[in-house]
Formats: C-alpha cells, sequence, structure tokens
C-alpha cells in the first residue's frame, strides 16, 4: 500500500475513514497557543512608571505517536483541531478577559481587569488554547489528547519593581 498522509491545519472538526489495510498508523498532534498579551500604556506624564511589555503565549502540547493498524484500520476517526486563545484588550480598566479557543476541550477566558483607571492602559487576561484530539468515531474511543496552552496575564503597571 502506499502511503497515505492526512494533514488538519485548520481549527475545527475534521472526519475521515481510516484505510483498512493500514500497516503503519503515526501521528503528530499539537494543542492550540494561548492568546498573546498586549502591553500596557503609561500615560500620565507627572511620574513615569514601567507598563509591562507584551507577552508572547508559549505553544500547546506537542505530541507524536504510533496507532495499532488492527485496531483503527477501517474505523473513522475524528481529528478535534484545537483553535488559539484570544488576545484581552488593553484600555482603562475595564475588561472581562479574553475567550478561550474551541477545541476537543476548549481553553479557558482570562481574568478580568476590574479597574476604572485613567492614567494607563491595562487589561484583562488572555484566552487559554483549546485542546486537539484523535476519536475513534466507531469505537467511541478517545485515542490521544494534546492541551492547549494558557494564555498570558494582562497588562498592568510597575508600582515599584513587580513588572519585569
Amino acid at each position: 500500500m502506499a502511503t497515505q498522509t492526512y494533514e488538519f491545519t485548520t481549527p475545527g472538526t475534521h472526519t475521515f475513514l481510516f484505510p483498512a489495510n493500514a500497516t503503519n498508523v503515526s501521528f503528530i498532534l499539537r494543542g492550540a497557543k494561548g492568546g498573546n498579551a498586549l502591553g500596557g500604556t503609561y500615560v500620565d506624564p507627572r511620574q513615569p512608571l514601567t507598563a509591562s511589555p507584551p507577552a508572547t503565549a508559549p505553544q500547546g502540547q506537542y505530541m507524536t505517536g504510533s496507532l495499532d493498524p488492527g485496531v483503527v484500520g477501517g474505523q473513522t476517526i475524528t481529528v478535534y483541531l484545537g483553535d488559539n486563545g484570544n488576545v484581552a484588550t488593553s484600555n482603562y480598566g475595564f475588561d472581562a478577559g479574553a475567550s478561550g479557543g474551541s477545541g476537543y476541550y476548549s481553553g479557558g477566558s482570562g481574568g478580568q481587569a476590574p479597574g476604572a483607571e485613567t492614567w494607563v492602559t491595562a487589561g484583562g487576561g488572555s484566552g487559554g488554547g483549546g485542546a486537539s484530539a484523535l476519536v475513534a468515531v466507531d469505537l467511541g474511543t478517545v485515542l490521544a489528547v494534546a492541551g492547549g496552552s494558557g494564555g498570558c496575564g494582562g497588562s498592568a503597571v510597575d508600582y515599584g519593581g513587580q513588572v519585569p
């Protein structure tokens, strides 16, 4: 049998029928990335303080593996490809936090920034990335799950050495 490769790059649900005569089955699965954080901006010129810099969330879990061809051959396989977490806004403190990405398990929402600042832009946390998974539909079995990463914290201003 010739080599067949199934590759999915668009977040969402993808279904395919695994060849019945498969002899070697391997996979690569990656959970989605959490949302990045915007930097804060200090807007009061009377006493300059250091605002938090932008931050980049890490990638989700990376997993490789092999499946038993005798088990998955001829089975309908569903691939859940997680979506990245959303980026929270950076404003004057009225931010509920961004939502998490969708996936086999959805990422959590970022924390809220309840303040009412007028002198600094600050915001809530960014959402976590969604998990990706391989599921054997006919068997009702989850074959593998790769977790999404957490989102970044919200933006803030340094009150004495607390912001990097």
